[in-house]
């Protein structure tokens, strides 16, 4: 993938993703290992390796996904790129940012993920999931649209 800042973009900060996204994964393996032991009489060892192979499946699509999002703050704008096969990406400049909304589930608070919600002037509303330390990005980003609007204003 390949973000490149414009002219005069320092890059403050690579926004990075939570172990979290890997919730469903991760219940998948105990949810069909659990039921194959329950269910079978002759779990053995190599029904153990066939379900581990099954459910190692959900963790690398996951996996993959997440190498292929990238979020950079710079001091000027907001990268998003996101896309495995097609690519969907998108730079929000952060004079244009009218506010950011933090989203966490109980567990999402509990294990320090959480969605990120950029909502801009007529523009539909951006959202990020399960980014790692929301609430300090989001203040990272406050910070740097609030200097480049002081900056504009000058």
């Amino acid at each position: 993938m390949s973000i490149s800042p414009k002219n005069n973009e320092q890059i403050i900060q690579n926004f990075s993703i939570s172990w979290w996204s890997y919730k469903v994964p991760v219940f998948c393996f105990f949810a069909l290992n659990i039921a194959l032991y329950k269910s079978s009489h002759s779990y053995n060892e190599g029904t153990f390796i066939v379900s581990v192979v099954i459910s190692a499946i959900p963790a690398v699509l996951v996996y993959i996904i997440n190498k292929n999002r990238k979020y950079i703050l710079t001091n000027k704008r907001l990268y998003l790129e996101e896309g495995v096969l097609g690519k969907r990406k998108k730079d929000l400049p952060l004079n244009k940012l009218n506010d950011i909304e933090v989203h966490q589930s109980f567990f999402q608070r509990v294990f320090g993920a959480g969605d990120l919600v950029f909502l801009t002037g007529n523009d539909a509303a951006k959202k990020i999931t399960d980014i790692a330390n929301p609430d300090a990005i989001k203040e990272k980003i406050a910070t740097a649209s609030q200097y480049s609007n002081d900056k504009q204003a000058a």
